[in-house]
């Protein structure tokens, strides 16, 4: 081992760069620094790994009681027999005239040789001289230097003193830093020195690719994701019940075969670990005797012969099992891989037209394979035909330019063959099918059909569903996402996380999970039983942010839907529960609620509750929009009025007033509108502006979720003519712009 160190403690913990800028010491380096000297200090204290302090020099004395060529000396430490492991220096009283040998301590003479392991040449060796010699693996003494004798060996001690010194000051220097321990959790971070000089603080000092926007929560997809929409069957016996597979599966397929198919239930539930050692879900859509048919294909590069095939659920409350809480970690760690910003979401059953020759009808009856709930504006959408390629279509959704991701949740039903396609219609009118997903056949269960593109500024997507082969179909469309995508990162093994939320962490089955993938990380579990959205609220401040986590991972509404509490009220509790994690920077993992069981007719009021929530914006199209519309000095009647104009398209969502304001006299008013036409001012106005005022950032309230024109009309109010004028500027999100 080399006595000295890749880099100096001065250079390591220097508070500033060569330019004079501050710098925090580099963990990395620190790691690696302290490393070296722990094991300079332990190399030289034993002799491990062949460095020797002292007496590992072993100094035969020659007196001259041999002769010339048959050398006799004496040491104070006997020979060692083990090759190589002693460096021995003897000195020479006479000049050789022949090969030599060594004998020390009275041993029986060794031949001495030269390096290359040769008998010394007569001459070779002088009168004063010293040499250094080693056993080799032949028993022999091999010299491998010699000439001044005692220049070498002054050489050798003074690098030797030089080293011990080097350790000793080390030591103390080390001694002196104050530096802080290290725990787990600090993996990634960098030591910085206090901002009052005293010592050295642990802190997290992210790169460019590794920055976290935290200013909005990172949705993960429970209720349609990871439980596919199915809750506990009645049938389900609950607890943990498991049976092997009989072979190896290959990834996807879309049968299991298993030791007793009996123990299963189809339209069940189920979650298996995958050959990548991460688990799945998946839903029984048939059973052939030990054959279970699934829903979803095979993911995780398939699975292993031998390898247990859960139930998820162990009760109907619903609780998962422990293998079902391992697969909701395992597949919110895959899902939070990519930040991204909902642009666009629609849970309206009016989404959807009709392509070709089928019948689309709302479906309000709360099961398992239906996507939406009792709710006729977020009702699943049934799709009957009988023609190759006929389906639905949804309306175009205009686009900023950039990388998307889009979700559809469906259900193919009776559909021996179908697909979802997504398309875009460009600015130049040219239309593409740019992704392509086909579903696993009848499988009777929902799955979600995800497409990853990018398109340029002005595109226009819309999602098709079709039957691909002729014959009878019937399947279910459902809720559609449109995320714009901002980052892309590894998943946080570093930092502290917090989880936040009911019984699903309580039970501590995903703690445990996420603390065998999260290692480097701090996992502090917060979940209390019977935990609703208010009991979040309220504790908050003392549960997470008096922590100051770097992530939440939030997860509730079992409770609310099993109360019930109203989705308004659940979204507005849970909005100030974000926005309190969101202003301390925190970033927010978000699960939407679970899937509630039919047995205790849980089901509807978790499906209103998930889909008549919204956390994350986007309720309307992929674009804002921002129209002014002014009229100027008009002369009115008494009581007369003109429109200003009608914003270019529909909406569902409310306007926002950015800026807007009437001048003249006091006696007049800007009137908002909602209407089926254009030009419709013939019912109730939303707002009023009155005159010689300034609206700011005003919303235009709207009370349903209908296609609405929004127009703009200047009233004179007073009881004479007048001249007046009005302007507004308005920002709004089209629902339908193609």
């Amino acid at each position: 081992m080399p006595l000295q160190l890749s880099k100096l403690g001065r250079d390591v913990f220097a508070p500033t760069t060569a330019s004079g800028h501050l710098r925090g010491a580099d963990m990395g380096e620190t790691v690696v620094w302290t490393t070296e000297i722990e094991a300079l200090i332990s190399a030289l204290a034993t002799g491990e790994g062949g460095v020797t302090v002292l007496d590992e020099v072993i100094y035969a004395v020659n007196t001259g009681a041999g002769t010339a060529n048959a050398i006799k000396a004496t040491a104070t430490k006997a020979m060692a027999v083990t090759p190589y492991s002693q460096l021995i220096t003897v000195n020479f009283v006479a000049e050789n005239n022949g090969p030599m040998t060594l004998s020390i301590n009275n041993e029986t003479p060794k031949p001495m040789v030269l390096n290359v392991g040769s008998d010394i040449p007569a001459g070779y060796v002088k009168n004063g001289m010293a040499a250094l010699v080693q056993l080799d693996n032949v028993g022999n003494y091999r010299m491998f230097t010699y000439g001044d004798a005692s220049a070498i060996q002054a050489a050798a001690e003074a690098a030797l003193a030089a080293a011990i010194a080097a350790r000793d000051a080390a030591a103390a220097y080390a001694a002196g830093l104050n530096l802080p321990a290290v725990v787990v959790g600090d993996a990634g971070k960098a030591l910085v020195v206090k901002s009052d000089g005293s010592g050295y603080q642990v802190q997290r000092m992210p790169s460019f690719a590794d920055v976290w926007d935290t200013a909005s929560p990172i949705a993960i997809s429970l209720h349609f994701g990871t439980l596919a929409g199915t809750g506990f069957l009645a049938t389900d016996p609950g607890g943990a019940v498991t049976s092997s597979t009989t072979s190896a599966v290959a990834a996807s397929a879309v049968s299991i075969p298993v030791a007793n198919g009996a123990l299963f239930k189809v339209g069940q539930l189920i979650c298996y670990r995958a050959i990548n050692n991460q688990y799945y879900s998946n839903v029984v859509k048939s059973i052939s005797t030990n054959t279970l048919n699934v829903a979803r294909l095979i993911q995780g590069g398939g699975i292993a012969s031998n390898e247990p095939i859960s139930n998820f659920y162990a009760d109907v409350t619903p609780h998962p099992n422990q293998l079902g809480y391992y697969t909701i970690c395992d597949d919110a760690l895959r899902q939070i891989s990519v930040k991204s910003e909902q642009v666009y979401r629609s849970v309206d059953s009016r989404e959807w037209n009709p392509w070709g020759a089928t019948t689309l009808t709302s479906d309000v009856t709360p099961a398992y394979a239906n996507p939406g709930s009792s709710d006729a504006l977020m009702s699943g959408v049934t799709v009957a035909g009988n023609t190759n390629g006929h389906g639905a279509q949804s309306r175009n959704v205009e686009m900023e330019g950039g990388q998307y991701v889009t979700r559809v949740v469906f259900n193919p039903g009776t559909a021996a063959s179908m697909a979802i396609q997504l398309g875009v219609t460009f600015k130049d009118g040219t239309v593409s099918a740019i992704g392509f997903w086909q579903a696993n056949a009848s499988a009777g269960a929902i799955e979600i059909a995800e497409f990853n593109y990018r398109v340029p500024p002005g595109a226009k997507v819309w999602i098709r569903a079709n039957s691909l082969v002729d014959g009878a179909f019937s399947f279910w469309i459902g809720e559609i996402t449109h995320r714009k995508v901002r980052q892309k990162f590894a998943v946080p093994n570093y930092g502290t996380h917090i989880l936040f939320g009911d019984s699903w962490f309580a039970q501590g089955h995903f703690y445990n999970r996420l603390v065998s993938r999260l290692p480097q990380a701090t996992i502090i579990n917060k979940g209390v039983f019977g935990n609703k959205a208010s009991d979040l609220l309220s504790r908050v401040a003392a549960d997470v942010l008096a922590l100051k986590p770097d992530f939440v991972w939030l997860m509730c509404g079992t409770n609310d839907y099993n109360d019930p509490v109203a989705a308004p009220l659940y979204a507005a509790t849970m909005n100030r529960v974000l926005i309190q994690l969101v202003a301390a920077g925190i970033q927010v993992f978000l699960f939407d609620p679970s899937v509630g069981s039919i047995g205790n007719s849980a089901l509807d009021p978790a499906r209103k509750l998930t889909l008549g929530t919204n956390l994350l914006d986007g309720q309307g199209a992929g674009v804002v929009k921002r129209t002014a519309l002014s009229i100027g000095p008009t002369t009115l009647a008494a009581g007369a009025s003109a429109i200003l104009g009608t914003l270019p398209g529909t909406m569902r969502r409310p306007a926002r007033i950015l800026f807007g304001r009437v001048s003249g006299v006091e006696a007049a008013s800007l009137r908002f509108y909602y209407g089926s036409e254009v030009g419709d001012i013939s019912g109730s106005p939303a707002v009023g502006l009155n005159g010689s005022t300034t609206a700011l950032d005003q919303i235009v309230t709207k009370n349903d979720r209908n296609d609405n024109y929004l127009t703009v009309a200047l009233y004179n109010t007073n009881a004479a003519s007048r001249t007046l004028s009005g302007t507004v500027e308005l920002e709004w999100y089209p629902s339908t712009t193609g």
